[in-house]
């Protein structure tokens, strides 16, 4: 990779005020708490399931954990191809309700 293709793809990922669109600092904020938040509540599930001698059902705890983070990041990826893929079919005003939505 040469400089000037790296300084390319630098440019063509700001927008018109000079911010880059590949990175939020609020969406990142916003990720960490939610991280946060449910790591809060998995603790308090299985702290409560050993107080309780329901030890048996951490597993289940667990895999449900995996399986929504699955979930999410298979949502997640339908939803970015989608706005990918209908970004250059639709006009404009389209696309900032789309993105409100999501």
């Amino acid at each position: 990779c040469s400089p000037a293709v790296l300084a390319e793809e630098a440019s063509t990922s700001k927008d018109e005020s000079g911010e880059n669109k590949m990175f939020s600092v609020t969406a990142l904020f916003i990720c960490f708490r939610e991280a946060l938040e449910g790591c809060v509540i998995m603790s308090l599930l299985l702290n409560m399931l050993h107080k309780t001698g329901f030890e048996m059902y951490k597993k289940w705890v667990w895999i449900g954990a995996i399986a929504g983070i699955v979930a999410f990041v298979l949502l997640g990826a339908i939803f970015i191809s989608v706005f990918y893929a209908i970004k250059s079919a639709v006009p404009d005003a389209f696309m900032y309700v789309f993105e409100g939505l999501l």
